[in-house]
């Protein structure tokens, strides 16, 4: 189903207007900041973003704004990209600067070729952080979630589909158990051990054997649970710790020319992570802390 095009559904067209005012306007990256802010302030602007707790990946368009509660799981080190960069027309070899902020891949047209030593080309690194759903979260809170932004569940609630594709799982694996214990020439419970053995120690964390989809490496299993890698900019240290609850707004990024090759490691020191179609990118915006991911208490801890 084709999302409609809305003001929330193209916020980099109003960052590079922002980045192409820079000459009169240098503090044009808190201007980005101040106006998004001011945008999300409005009575209801939350209700018209989607949420990726409550969306699946496949509802959502590539460079949208999104929103996401969830906790921080692990912290990468700082990522360096490509604040401005120059492209060259190969025709007439004229230039133009554009900008990298909030993106994860360059932009160069039909005819045009990147420059990454040009005069105007400006690295720089962001905060990048494993988040994913609030850990042990009950399935009425993500069913209240839903029904406050709207979301219909299925009729049988979150859990419909992705339990039953649990449950299919380990009435296989009660197949492969059960005909290995008929069979006392095979050594029963000996071979059944070894088989579990051999899936559970022959993948790498967040990686199912025989080139499957890699999982989401949730620290407890859920059927409704979701994850993203985060990319914050000018956070100061300390903002943000290990295990905080937050949520964030931002643009979500879904390029699949992201997704790298099984085995392949760019930085040879590190597995590669999963593909954005699984894992999204979500350039913040705008981010705040919560108390608790209760949705019937008071967002703000009543207590000191």
């Amino acid at each position: 189903m084709p999302v409609p095009v809305m003001a929330n559904t193209n916020p980099l067209h109003t960052i590079s207007n922002m980045f192409d005012s820079r000459a009169q306007f240098p503090d044009w990256e808190r201007r980005v900041v101040d106006h998004f802010t001011k945008e999300l302030a409005m009575p209801d602007a939350s209700s018209t973003i989607p949420s990726l707790n409550l969306v699946q990946n496949h509802s959502i368009m590539d460079g949208q704004l999104v929103r996401f509660r969830c906790m921080v799981q692990d912290m990468f080190d700082p990522e360096f990209y490509l604040a401005q960069y120059q492209v060259r027309n190969t025709k007439d070899g004229s230039m133009r600067t554009l900008c990298g902020r909030y993106r994860d891949v360059v932009s160069c047209g039909p005819g045009e070729e990147l420059v990454t030593d040009g005069a105007e080309c400006e690295t720089r690194d962001r905060l990048a952080l494993y988040c994913v759903s609030p850990p042990g979260e009950a399935g009425w809170v993500v069913d209240h979630f839903r029904r406050l932004g709207g979301v219909e569940a299925g009729p049988s609630g979150t859990r419909t589909n992705n339990l039953k594709r649990a449950l299919e799982g380990e009435a296989g694996e009660m197949e492969v158990e059960s005909e290995a214990s008929a069979d006392p020439a095979l050594g029963g419970s000996e071979i059944s051990k070894k088989q579990k053995s051999e899936v559970s120690g022959s993948c790498p964390p967040g990686q199912l054997q025989g080139g499957q989809q890699p999982s989401l490496n949730l620290p407890l299993p859920s059927s409704h649970g979701r994850a993203s890698i985060v990319k914050l900019y000018d956070v100061k240290d300390g903002d943000i710790k290990l295990n905080d609850l937050i949520e964030v707004v931002g643009i979500v990024s879904l390029d699949p020319t992201m997704a790298a090759p099984e085995g392949d490691d760019e930085m040879g020191n590190s597995p590669s992570l999963p593909p954005p179609s699984l894992v999204p990118r979500l350039h913040v915006l705008s981010f705040s802390h919560l108390a608790h991911n209760n949705p019937l208490l008071p967002a703000a801890a009543p207590f000191p």
